[in-house]
């Protein structure tokens, strides 16, 4: 196996795998609440970093193969392009879902931190010494 061709199975394999995360994001969205969904941003955003460095590493193998495995390898660089061309789809229909989620928490966030301000002026001063008790009655 030559290295183009082990470079095109570690990026194909993280594609799988970001195609995989997304549906279970798709999947899950209904329920997501904040944390879970700052935990699949983040975990997207690692599996973004590990693509881009596939895919450098591709390229790489990729400009330094011959013509002749390049001509071996057609098959696999059109099922790349379709998988890549179907999680660009899938994000052009995930993204917008995702963000109005996000603008729902920023909503419910500002709505609390302005009961926090707010409150603060209605909090009661008390004396920090101590009192007597009077416990004849």
């Amino acid at each position: 196996m030559t290295s183009t061709e082990k470079s095109m199975e570690k990026s194909m394999d993280l594609y799988r795998e970001l195609k995989v995360t997304m549906d279970q994001i798709e999947e899950k969205l209904p329920v997501l609440d904040l944390e879970t969904t700052l935990q699949s941003a983040d975990g997207l955003e690692q599996l973004h970093k590990r693509i881009v460095a596939a895919d450098e590493e591709l390229l790489e193998a990729v400009q330094s193969d011959t013509a002749e495995n390049m001509k071996r390898m057609t098959d696999s660089f059109a099922r790349r392009k379709e998988l890549v061309t179907d999680i660009l789809e899938q994000n052009r229909k995930l993204l917008p879902k995702l963000k109005t989620r996000l603008t729902g928490y920023r909503t419910e966030i500002l709505k609390i931190k302005n009961g926090i301000v707010t409150m603060q002026g209605y909090q009661q001063h008390t004396d920090g010494r101590g009192r007597h008790v009077n416990t004849a009655n």
